[in-house]
């Protein structure tokens, strides 16, 4: 249950992130939440290679 609510609590602050003024900030947040996908079919990577989802 614990591991749940720091992931819950670590999301959450990613999530802030994506509207941080600092492209870079915006940049490293999307990446860090496509790499914590589970979903194996989903290619986060690919999704970061293209140019990530900011464009």
């Amino acid at each position: 249950m614990e591991d749940l609510q720091i992931r819950r609590e670590l999301t959450e602050d990613l999530l802030s992130r994506l509207v941080h003024p600092e492209e870079g900030v915006r940049e490293a947040a999307v990446e860090a939440l496509a790499v914590s996908t589970e979903d194996e079919d989903w290619r986060a990577n690919e999704l970061i290679r293209q140019g990530g989802a900011l464009r």
